[in-house]
């Protein structure tokens, strides 16, 4: 009672209302038929219907589990419809486990919930060659690969077969069909991204002035661009005379705006300046940088300032000296005439 596990009616749901009878060992039988990929028929719930199912389950369990060999799967045909157009009909789904080798492919195939599925999975390993000869093989994928080694060119093969008497087929069976291998990349710099194969997108550009134009025919990708960046930045170089500086006692003729002139007899620095405010000049050389030395301008004023210190000092000294005088004078007089007398004294030195 502990290991009981009666799976009764799995199929045959009627069954498992016959647990108790000769109808739940039929249905059990039944069940296991169809597991093992037979037929199941309608047994009689007796000793001879049970005698029937384990006799065709028997049968189910030793016969190979189907498996098929051949260039399409089983339970099912080709329909050319009214366009010429091969369908693939099913007409039985296949049962899980059901083995299909694949004689087109070279492929073992599996079914699951009524589809068929590479039992090693999706391969899809290049055909290598040295030289131009495509594949020799009858037996090719949608999908499948070709790779060059001498050109470094990669082609995909689509499906799409070409006939002898011209026109294309997708049926590989028919007679002299050659597959169609379309050429993916012209050499290895396709596939690997540079500066030679970048596309420029939404990019439209024109030229001015000195600057050379782009041509229109050779500039779809970046190195395009790049190139005709650097003839525009040597363009600007030899066109361009703000880079340099003019030295001489006379100033450059026909100077841009911007251009600097160093003036080698006064020592002094300019540059070609146009008010736009002033419409009735055409420009003038401003000074930026002054030769004119304050150094011996700046030493000689503080000699004078120095000098004019010390003066001040001494009268103010002096002064200091007159007043102490009189003060002693005032202090030491007795009577009017001698006041007087001392004062005119002090005032005499002023």
């Amino acid at each position: 009672m502990q290991v009981w596990d009666p799976s009764v009616g799995l199929h045959f749901t009627p069954g498992s209302e016959n647990a108790e009878s000769y109808g739940g060992i039929v249905t059990a039988l039944q069940d296991q038929i169809v597991a093992a990929g037979g037929t199941a028929k309608g047994y009689p719930y007796s000793y001879a219907g049970i005698i029937a199912a384990i006799q065709d389950l028997t049968f189910a369990a030793t016969d190979p589990p189907n498996a098929n060999v051949g260039p399409q799967p089983p339970g099912g045909n080709v329909i050319i419809d009214g366009s010429g157009q091969p369908n693939w009909i099913v007409t039985e789904p296949p049962n899980d486990g059901q083995l299909w080798f694949d004689t087109r492919q070279g492929r073992m195939m599996i079914a699951y919930n009524s589809q068929w599925y590479q039992t090693n999975g999706a391969d899809g390993v290049p055909i290598v060659t040295d030289d131009g000869t495509p594949p020799a093989t009858s037996n090719i994928i949608i999908g499948q690969f070709w790779y060059r080694t001498d050109t470094d060119a990669l082609y995909i093969f689509a499906g799409v077969y070409t006939l002898p008497g011209g026109g294309t087929t997708t049926d590989p069976s028919i007679p002299g069909a050659t597959p169609v291998w379309l050429q993916v990349t012209v050499s290895a710099a396709d596939y690997i991204q540079t500066t030679a194969n970048l596309p420029l997108a939404g990019v439209t550009l024109s030229a001015s002035g000195d600057l050379p134009p782009p041509d229109p025919t050779n500039f779809a990708y970046q190195q395009d661009a790049n190139l005709w960046f650097l003839e525009c930045l040597e363009a600007l170089d030899a066109s361009s005379t703000l880079n340099t500086i003019a030295f001489g006692e006379t100033a450059p003729a026909n100077p841009l705006v911007g251009k600097l002139w160093y003036d080698t007899s006064d020592l002094e620095m300019s540059i070609w300046y146009v008010d736009p405010n002033d419409t009735g000049t055409e420009g003038q050389w401003v000074p930026i940088t002054a030769s004119y030395s304050f150094i011996s301008g700046i030493s000689n004023l503080n000699t004078l300032l120095n000098t004019e210190i010390a003066a001040r000092t001494t009268a103010v000294m002096n002064l200091t000296t007159i007043f102490t005088d009189i003060k002693n004078a005032v202090i030491a007089s007795t009577d009017y005439a001698s006041l007087k007398s001392a004062l005119l004294s002090a005032l005499s030195t002023v």
